[in-house]
């Protein structure tokens, strides 16, 4: 099962860590807001874009919000939680390049990787993968998180988390990069996912299932612009099928 996941979310290199910059979370009067998983994601979405400008993605930002995906995958179930320590050093491959580089953004990681000649475009270079192949399965599972939040917020198929992340996952890009043993053991997986309720009070335990699915609906549509705006510019660069 371990092995299972492992290539489900992270074959290659989906990633989450601990970004050095700190942001705060909603309070004032919205005290609800404090320490609650999903709210301070909506907080970073708004912030990421705020923080982006021209269609492009603010790349610091933009690692911060999967601190929160991360948690997100933690909470649907213990056998996500071995994958922590190696999401942590994955994520830092972005870090460590944003900060080496000066990635500032998306965009201009993009650019910068491809005239000097960091991408790859004939393997996978395990030992030293480009920022931009890092993002690229990242980006992937970040559009299986989007579709499962909003179908989630919908109430579709009575709320069942099994067979929302089961039409989640087959309706990201995820299963074209993957093999049909991957897929077909995926969707047996998805049903060793926790009842509706208990995701629900791991991602806003203060919050009523009417607020709950206010915020969700919200976080989708930021999530669905950030998803859009980075899908684009590897199309626009031509990245988009890098291995």
């Amino acid at each position: 099962m371990k092995n299972l996941f492992y290539v489900l979310f992270f074959s290659g290199a989906v990633a989450a860590g601990t970004p050095d910059d700190d942001r705060n979370v909603v309070s004032g009067e919205n005290t609800i807001y404090e320490k609650q998983l999903v709210c301070e994601l909506l907080n970073d979405l708004k912030l990421c874009l705020d923080d982006s400008r021209d269609n492009d993605v603010h790349l610091p930002s933009y690692i911060i919000i999967w601190t929160h995906l991360k948690s997100v995958l933690d909470a649907m179930g213990s056998v996500f939680k071995f994958v922590s320590s190696d999401v942590n050093d994955k994520i830092k491959i972005l870090q460590n390049k944003e900060k080496e580089q000066n990635f500032i953004t998306v965009e201009k990681m993009m650019i910068k990787e491809k005239s000097t000649g960091k991408i790859n475009y004939d393997h996978l270079d395990e030992k030293s993968p480009s920022a931009s192949r890092t993002l690229l399965v990242l980006h992937r599972a970040f559009k299986m998180i989007s579709l499962l939040f909003g179908k989630l917020s919908r109430n579709e198929n009575d709320g069942m988390i099994s067979t929302i992340a089961y039409e989640s996952y087959h309706s990201s890009p995820m299963p074209a990069h993957h093999s049909w043993f991957i897929r077909k053991s995926i969707d047996l997986a998805v049903y060793t996912l926790p009842d509706r309720q208990s995701f629900c009070k791991k991602i806003g335990p203060k919050l009523t299932d009417e607020e709950l699915m206010e915020i969700l609906k919200e976080v989708e549509g930021f999530l669905e612009e950030i998803f859009s705006r980075i899908e684009l510019l590897y199309i626009k660069h031509e990245l988009e099928n890098i291995p």
